[in-house]
């Protein structure tokens, strides 16, 4: 089994063809493409990252996922966004 490092999933080829680290602000930086403002793409982040934050352990059970399995790949929800922890500085840091 693959091991991803959560801090290092990207959003896929940039406009000029480099990979960017899927970070909160460069997710927030698509927002007008949505036709929506930083402050309403916000809201509708943290909603998302809340609720797959209360319900991913549940969700895996209802679709019969195992203890282990649970556990297994539970890391992958730990991620800073999920958590509700802005690193400084760092990947979704606000100023």
């Amino acid at each position: 089994m693959v091991e991803l490092d959560p801090a290092e999933l990207t959003l896929g080829p940039s406009v000029r063809e480099t990979v960017r680290l899927a970070s909160r602000d460069n997710l927030l930086r698509g927002a007008g493409r949505f036709l929506l403002g930083r402050p309403e793409a916000e809201a509708i982040l943290d909603g998302v990252f809340a609720t797959v934050r209360a319900r991913w352990r549940d969700a895996m059970r209802e679709a019969g996922v195992g203890p282990a399995d649970v556990e297994q790949i539970a890391s992958a929800f730990v991620h800073p966004w999920l958590t509700g922890v802005r690193p400084a500085g760092g990947c979704g840091a606000r100023g």
